[in-house]
């Protein structure tokens, strides 16, 4: 048997799929993923990483197929609450309970590629 390590560059969307891909076609290799961290902002004191939580959410199983980004049976209530609208849909309430974890893990001095690999698959 041999062993076989991949290390991939990605960030959103197009990465995400490939990696999905290669984890398909490739079951018994451990693959490291480099994730995009260039589009990280933290707005309302949460760090959002678009291109992170495409990743995690698409090997997960619960990206939202149709849109292609975001968690798949997205509500909008706390961008609603904290915008009071719900016309520009920055994060759904699954997203933001997902940085919600990451920030309280990360508050006790966890590195954030531990946190974000530690998520568990979605349960629909």
């Amino acid at each position: 048997m041999r062993f076989v390590h991949i290390v991939v560059l990605a960030g959103g969307t197009g990465g995400a799929r490939f990696l999905r891909a290669l984890r398909s076609a490739a079951p018994e290799a451990e693959i490291t993923a480099v994730v995009n961290t260039g589009d990280d902002v933290t707005m309302h004191g949460l760090r959002i990483c678009p291109d992170l939580d495409t990743v995690v959410y698409t090997l997960g199983g619960g990206i939202d197929e149709e849109r292609g980004w975001g968690r798949a049976g997205e509500s909008w209530t706390v961008n609603q609450t904290i915008n009071g609208t719900t016309s520009c849909r920055l994060d759904g309430s699954r997203a933001a309970s997902l940085r919600c974890r990451r920030w309280l893990r990360s508050s006790v001095a966890r590195p954030r590629l531990i946190v974000s690999v530690s998520c568990p698959r979605d349960k629909r």
